[in-house]
């Protein structure tokens, strides 16, 4: 695939997915080579995960989150509007479950997060993005 293809077709993502392909692909990155280089690891409210297998299998589901946005494989619908709870998990994993208050944030921004990116998919008909992958 040249250069010039991937760029026509970063081009034809929708906005918000395009965002949310090439944030998703950098923090993928990152999380990937936080366990050699521990300055460069992301983290959610302040805490990052510690644990190689940890981070690496977040930033492998980032990474596949992005390269199934990019080649408009429908089961990223999914991934996307489960990101936060993913994520969450992952962290409770290493820290464990938050005090109440906490918990109900993160369950609150899990909530908003999805509202968000479905009223975008199924509200603005962006959804049309991935079932054109079926006619081409």
């Amino acid at each position: 695939m040249s250069t010039d293809t991937v760029f026509n077709r970063v081009g034809a993502i929708p906005l918000v997915l395009r965002i949310a392909c090439l944030a998703s692909g950098v923090l993928g990155l990152l999380q990937v080579v936080a366990p050699i280089l521990p300055a460069v690891s992301p983290g959610i409210e302040g805490v990052v995960l510690r644990s190689p297998i940890l981070a690496t299998a977040m930033g492998r589901i980032h990474l596949a989150l992005a390269w199934a946005i990019f080649r408009r494989m429908a089961w990223a619908i999914w991934v996307l509007l489960l990101l936060p709870v993913i994520q969450y998990g992952f962290l409770y994993l290493e820290t464990g479950i938050p005090e109440q208050a906490r918990l109900q944030l993160n369950v609150l921004f899990s909530g908003v997060w999805a509202l968000f990116f479905g009223v975008y998919l199924f509200g603005f008909k962006a959804i049309r993005y991935f079932r054109a992958a079926k006619h081409a």
